[in-house]
């Protein structure tokens, strides 16, 4: 025996008004996962940022380092020709013999 069920059948006005509503929804979904893909990008650039800004940093650091013991060995290189004239005379004769003749060799 058959048993009789209850059953209605949705009106064309209500699935007409789910469908909107769902519609809505999806847009509001694709709205809020284009909002979090721009807030990563944007934490992935200001990441970058703060990294280029700390490399730009060091070696800044590392340059002022490199400029000051340059410096000082050209402040030593200096010295050394004006305490030891005749070593310096003797080495700048020495390297321009040298060079003359590799110039020749040529």
């Amino acid at each position: 025996m058959a048993e009789k069920t209850d059953k209605t059948e949705p009106k064309v006005e209500d699935l007409q008004a789910q469908i909107e509503l769902l519609r809505k929804d999806v847009a509001e979904l694709g709205r809020l996962m284009g909002a979090i893909g721009e807030a990563q990008v944007n934490g992935v650039k200001q990441s970058v940022r703060d990294k280029a800004e700390q490399v730009r940093d060091k070696v800044r650091h590392e340059g002022e380092a490199y400029a000051h013991k340059a410096e000082a060995q050209i402040e030593a290189a200096i010295d050394a020709m004006q305490h030891q004239p005749a070593t310096t005379l003797a080495i700048t004769a020495g390297l321009g013999f040298l060079v003359g003749l590799l110039m020749g060799r040529r």
